[in-house]
C-alpha cells in the first residue's frame, strides 16, 4: 500500500526509521501511531501487565497482544507492506479495499466495507446538527 503524500506531509512520523505501530481495533479498523514514542510506550504498559499478570491470564493476554499489535515500517517512498493477518482484521477481500482515514493528528485504515457501513450514522450527525 502507498501513503499518500498529502497524509506524509501532515505526519511526518509516518516515515521514521523507527516505523509505526499498527494496533488492531475490536471493529474492522487498524490504528496506526508513531513507534516512537507512542509505541514504545504502549509496548512497555504492555510489558508492564504481562510482568504483573498471573497465570494462566499472562499466557493469554500475551497472544491477545500478538493478535492485537503489528509493528510496520514505510519506505521513503511512502509504501509499505501491510501483513496479511492485518488485511484479514481490515475484511480486505481479492479487491484489496481499504480506506486510509485522518483525523485529528491520528491514523487509522478501515475496512471499506465498515466504512460503507458507517456512512449513514456520519450523515445523521449533519443531519442532526441542523446542516444541509
Amino acid at each position: 500500500m502507498v501513503f499518500p503524500v498529502v497524509i506524509r506531509s501532515s505526519l511526518p512520523w509516518l516515515e521514521s526509521p523507527a516505523g509505526i505501530l499498527a494496533t488492531l481495533g475490536s471493529d474492522p479498523t487498524v490504528e496506526l501511531c508513531a513507534w516512537e514514542p507512542a509505541g514504545s510506550a504502549s509496548m512497555q504498559r504492555l510489558h508492564q501487565a504481562l510482568v504483573e499478570a498471573s497465570e494462566p491470564e499472562r499466557g493469554e493476554m500475551a497472544i491477545a497482544a500478538m493478535d492485537r499489535y503489528l509493528r510496520l515500517n514505510i519506505d521513503g517512498t511512502g509504501r509499505a507492506v501491510i501483513p496479511s493477518t492485518l488485511l484479514s482484521h481490515l475484511e480486505v477481500g481479492e479487491a484489496a479495499a481499504l480506506r486510509i482515514v485522518m483525523r485529528n493528528g491520528r491514523l487509522w485504515l478501515w475496512s471499506e466495507r465498515y466504512w460503507q457501513s458507517q456512512r449513514s450514522e456520519r450523515i445523521k450527525l449533519l443531519d442532526d446538527a441542523g446542516l444541509p
